[in-house]
């Protein structure tokens, strides 16, 4: 990776820094409200109480990186959108790792790519702390993929089966999202050269594990199952990844950014299909697979949730890194459609442009008025207990005045 390549992503990561600096408040807010309470247990408080799950998602691994950290920062939210940051790079990283080693056009294309995964088109990963815990289970999950598929063979393969499948379920114990990547390791394992009767026996493990983690998350059947509107949805996150979105979507029309998901999804199946007619495609099996995990996932989320909210696009971030970063691949024979393919995910790519703009100019401010609202609710419950609240209410967990007490104890002073 040469110096500009360096420049590009080091930039674009300090311009996410600026954007949290602008937009992003101290305050623990909505859904974070729930570690402040187990914090709260932890302390002694009342009204603390101590929950190992949000909406049938498993935030274990969270809930123990929280109250270190909310300790060591005076709970202030920012350190938690700074993990964040954080591990959405190194996602964007790992995901484009075999372009970041390259040098020339390959490697300027991964430090385009990787922008986007710290791009505030995804903004709620900026200036929400509780986006965390979705950031983890993508990276968990990403990271068992990369093993699964880039250990060396001098290793002990129970080693490495060992350490990929650990790593998925610390996905699984920070957000639900990373059960599917029991089913892209599947992809993994059909690809490689292991023998029939392994590769049969890995499916199995791979299959109880995924009912497992799947059930333990289930909230039960899907409630959304019409076929052409779930398509829309995933194209739609998928292109929101690079454009941006409101802070929730309802409808899921042939629009821009439903259109550019599609787009994407074409380029990854003609980049694979280059790379079926080459030879090459248990070379692609990892992007293949990154590719599969994030598309069931943001499937999963469109049968059971009537909106597609900007913190959902975490789950779409690494398809889209995937189908961008595939044409790049060695394995895709030279001529002039490899050549159409890359111009494409270097188009698509700079089309992020947009969701910057967007962010520092519409939905950086827009939100940050927004939390400016339920800082006023919280800095005024004491004097008026049952005015409106300014946001949905929680599962259970929203703001009361001991909690407004013991965050003003840690430095909180509320200010709009």
């Amino acid at each position: 990776m040469n110096k500009i390549c360096y420049f590009i992503f080091a930039a674009a990561i300090t311009a996410s820094m600026i954007f949290v600096v602008l937009y992003a408040r101290p305050e623990p807010l909505t859904d974070e409200w729930l570690l402040i309470f187990n914090a709260m247990k932890i302390d002694g408080v009342p009204s603390g109480y101590f929950r190992w799950s949000i909406y049938n998602h498993a935030i274990v691994l969270p809930i123990l990186i929280h109250y270190p950290l909310a300790l060591i920062s005076g709970y202030d939210s920012r350190i938690f959108v700074s993990l964040t940051l954080v591990v959405s790079a190194f996602i964007a990283i790992l995901i484009c790792g075999d372009l970041w080693r390259s040098s020339g056009p390959r490697s300027w294309a991964a430090a385009l790519f990787a922008a986007i995964a710290v791009a505030p088109a995804q903004y709620m990963q900026l200036l929400w702390g509780f986006q965390f815990t979705l950031a983890l289970s993508v990276a968990f999950s990403v990271a068992g993929l990369a093993v699964l598929s880039r250990t060396p063979k001098r290793l002990a393969e129970p080693w490495s089966l060992a350490l990929a499948f650990g790593l998925i379920w610390l996905g699984c114990l920070s957000s639900a999202g990373a059960a599917f990547a029991f089913a892209g390791a599947g992809i993994v394992v059909w690809l490689s050269d292991r023998a029939l009767g392994t590769k049969l026996a890995l499916a199995a493990v791979l299959l109880v594990q995924f009912a497992a983690a799947a059930l333990w998350a289930s909230g039960g059947p899907p409630a959304i199952l019409q076929l052409s509107r779930n398509i829309a949805y995933v194209f739609t996150a998928l292109g929101a990844v690079v454009l941006g979105s409101p802070i929730g979507m309802t409808d899921f029309t042939v629009e821009l950014r439903s259109i550019l998901g599609a787009a994407m999804g074409l380029l990854f199946v003609a980049s694979l299909w280059r790379a079926h007619a080459g030879g090459g495609l248990r070379s692609v099996a990892f992007p293949i697979a990154v590719f599969a995990t994030s598309v069931m996932a943001v499937l999963a989320v469109a049968m059971s949730r009537s909106y597609l909210g900007n913190w959902h696009l975490i789950y779409a971030m690494p398809a889209v890194l995937a189908s961008l970063a595939l044409p790049w691949a060695p394995a895709l024979s030279a001529g002039g459609v490899r050549s159409a393919l890359r111009a494409g995910s270097i188009a698509i790519a700079s089309l992020q442009v947009l969701g910057w703009w967007d962010g520092f100019t519409a939905h950086g401010p827009g939100y940050h008025a927004y939390t400016g609202s339920i800082v006023r609710y919280m800095a005024t419950l004491e004097e008026a207990p049952d005015q409106p609240k300014p946001f949905p209410s929680t599962g259970g967990w929203d703001a009361n005045l001991e909690m407004v007490r013991f965050l003003r104890a840690r430095g909180h002073d509320f200010a709009p």
